[in-house]
């Protein structure tokens, strides 16, 4: 009778166990045929595209030339949203040569207005640059940018004709905001031709 009883206490753990495994089995499988959005949680996946785009748009430490042209990426979509909003800015393209030199072409009211400057000839120390606020009497922030002393002034053409030599450019955008996104990346591009980044 022990012996019958032993069997059977036996039995009846082997078959515990064994329906333990199976639930442990069971819910395991459910887990791994999760849907992998519903693995991941949306700010993680965000995170990962993220990641993965700039890693995708990153540009050797050695081209400098894309670089800056990247750097100049902000003002470019600045003037584009600040066209018909701001009075003096049209159709404007912002491009950068071979030689680094910033190429700011505005098409308004029929005439073509083109800048022209070296970005390593523009000043960001010793108040190189200044913001101008918007107030009463200007209505659009804007941001004056002063040429190195002793370096070739900007040079400013009104339909191909060179129509004078400043020692600063200057322009003006909608609002604060796009003064603040674009003035950190006009930093970091001096920074690029002068070798501090």
């Amino acid at each position: 009778m022990k012996k019958l009883f032993l069997l059977a206490v036996f039995a009846s753990t082997l078959l515990a166990c064994q329906e333990a495994q199976t639930t442990e089995q069971d819910s395991a499988a459910s887990i791994t045929n999760l849907p992998e959005t519903q693995a991941t949680s949306p700010t993680a996946n965000s995170e990962i595209a993220a990641a993965e785009a700039m890693r995708a748009t990153a540009l050797e430490e050695t081209d400098t030339l894309g670089r800056l042209r990247q750097s100049f990426v902000a003002l470019q979509e600045e003037f584009v949203k600040s066209k018909g909003i701001v009075p003096d800015v049209g159709d404007v393209k912002v491009t950068v040569d071979e030689k680094h030199n910033l190429r700011i072409e505005n098409k308004l009211n029929g005439h073509t207005y083109l800048t022209v400057v070296k970005v390593a000839d523009l000043q960001s120390k010793d108040n190189g640059m200044m913001l101008l606020p918007d107030s009463e009497t200007r209505k659009f922030p804007g941001l004056n940018i002063k040429v190195k002393p002793g370096r070739p002034k900007a040079q400013l053409f009104k339909d191909g004709k060179l129509e004078k030599e400043l020692d600063f450019i200057e322009f003006s955008l909608k609002d604060r905001p796009s003064m603040e996104r674009v003035v950190p990346a006009i930093v970091q591009a001096m920074n690029i031709v002068n070798g501090s980044n």
